[in-house]
């Protein structure tokens, strides 16, 4: 998998991409029903190992696989990213670990 974090410094956003290994990835498909028909919901749930090279927040793209390409202007140059919406840290016990939900 590879995370493209975002850092905000004085107005500009830049990206740095990191790719992570043994991440359980689950696709989740879903509708959302209203009056004029249904729209799609479609979302990842991945969790993450937690290593300490690895950062991650609300606002970071997410891509299933490895992913080469780096983000100069906009974030709509990976267009198979998935915004993270949350982030839920799960650090106790012997499998320390993030699950993150994006869409």
């Amino acid at each position: 998998m590879t995370i493209y974090h975002r850092t905000e410094e004085g107005g500009s956003v830049t990206w740095n991409r990191l790719t992570v290994t043994g991440v359980l990835w689950e696709d989740l498909a879903g509708i959302v029903l209203r009056k004029t028909g249904t729209t799609p919901a479609d979302k990842a749930q991945v969790y993450i190992p937690m290593l300490p090279n690895i950062r991650i927040g609300e606002k970071d793209i997410i891509v299933k696989g490895i992913c080469t390409k780096e983000i100069i202007k906009s974030s709509k140059e990976i267009p198979e990213g998935l915004y993270v919406t949350t982030v839920e840290t799960f650090d106790y016990g012997g499998l320390q670990h993030w699950r993150v939900t994006a869409r």
